[in-house]
């Protein structure tokens, strides 16, 4: 009976939690993500939810993939938006928003622009500006470069895909990045190289906690973001 007695007052202490953290976060959304996310893929998401929503705070909390994840597994962040994953954190269940292919930003006039097709072995003489190794896109590509039996050289790492960008039109170097960081009309000393043939597509991940409620604020916001989740009310 005791025991008993127990369990019933941690569910108790445990409901009194979640309805002080849901009547906390009704009217606030906090987003854990990392620079490049919040400068490139949220904006235009913001814009739709906040049209829908204004009355409601939304935060943008950056920090690099580990930190995102316990963010949102404490309960600090109410989503997480990051092309990161944690397949060993169970707490956390991921959603894919979308897509983006690879490309390689080298300086205008670059010699690699001559060339018809882009290798693996034609990047490799020149120095890679890439992720800090928080990251786990630097990891695939160097593990790409390494498969092919290459050895790339390394410029500087950085979290911020502006700042690599800004270094390589500085000539520090060339880099791998997705495709949405890169723009013509801006970034005007800079060209973009399709390489989706030698690495893997970026998928930009929405993360929330398993067991955490969501109210219809959180919920709007992760169908913006996921329009796909026809079924997000169940």
């Amino acid at each position: 009976i005791i025991k008993l007695a127990q369990n019933i007052s941690d569910e108790i202490a445990h409901l009194r939690a979640v309805c002080r953290d849901h009547t906390a976060q009704r009217n606030t959304i906090v987003i854990a993500t990392s620079h490049t996310q919040a400068r490139y893929f949220l904006p235009t998401i913001i814009k739709q939810f906040n049209d829908k929503h204004p009355a409601v705070d939304i935060t943008l909390r950056h920090g690099v993939p580990r930190q995102l994840f316990d963010w949102v597994a404490s309960g600090e962040a109410t989503v997480a938006v990051t092309t990161e994953t944690d397949q060993q954190d169970t707490k956390l269940v991921s959603f894919p928003c979308q897509r983006f292919r690879r490309v390689l930003i080298v300086p205008k006039r670059h010699p690699l622009l001559r060339l018809k097709k882009m290798t693996l072995q034609a990047i490799e003489p020149y120095a890679l500006i890439m992720y800090e190794s928080a990251f786990a896109i630097r990891h695939k590509i160097l593990r790409t470069f390494h498969d092919a039996g290459l050895n790339p050289k390394f410029a500087l790492s950085a979290i911020d895909a502006d700042v690599i960008k800004s270094c390589v039109e500085h000539g520090l170097g060339v880099a791998v990045l997705s495709e949405a960081v890169f723009d013509a009309k801006r970034d005007t000393n800079l060209s973009a190289i399709p390489v989706d043939h030698l690495f893997e597509v970026s998928t930009t991940q929405l993360l929330v906690r398993r067991d955490r409620p969501l109210n219809r604020h959180h919920l709007d916001f992760i169908k913006v973001c996921v329009p796909r989740l026809s079924a997000i009310d169940n």
